[in-house]
Formats: C-alpha cells, sequence, structure tokens
C-alpha cells in the first residue's frame, strides 16, 4: 500500500492485517486455538505466519509442495 504523507511517498505491506481482520471478522475467537496449518510458502504467507504468531498461535504447521522453500520461510 502507497500514500502520501505530505511530500514523502510512504509505504506498507497490509498482508497481515488483511488476513488477521477477515479471520477476526469471520471466525471470532480463532486466536484460542494452540495451532494452525498454513498452506503454501509463497509470498503472503510469511505475513500470515507472522500474523499468527503475533497473535500467539504457539505452533504454525506449514505444508508446501517443497520442503526446502517451506524450511527457507
Amino acid at each position: 500500500t502507497l500514500w502520501y504523507d505530505g511530500e514523502t511517498l510512504r509505504s506498507t505491506n497490509t498482508d497481515i492485517e488483511g488476513f488477521i481482520n477477515n479471520l477476526d471478522a469471520c471466525a471470532p475467537g480463532w486466536d484460542a486455538a494452540a495451532e494452525a496449518v498454513v498452506l503454501g510458502a509463497g509470498g503472503s504467507s510469511r505475513a500470515v505466519v507472522f500474523g499468527l504468531l503475533e497473535r500467539g498461535i504457539a505452533r504454525v504447521h506449514l505444508v508446501n509442495r517443497t520442503a526446502g522453500r517451506a524450511r527457507a520461510l
């Protein structure tokens, strides 16, 4: 997401907020779970995993077609 702050162009990644806010709206109480599964290790997966851990999910399982890419994440 890009925006101007006066004359300065700023940017941020909104993947975490979009994912977490959707879970909050559609599945209240989801963050009481101890574990979660993330399918895929693509670009937004890093944000999803970070968001889950930040909200207190103790264990996140990452499933990907290639194990090396999952390990790299």
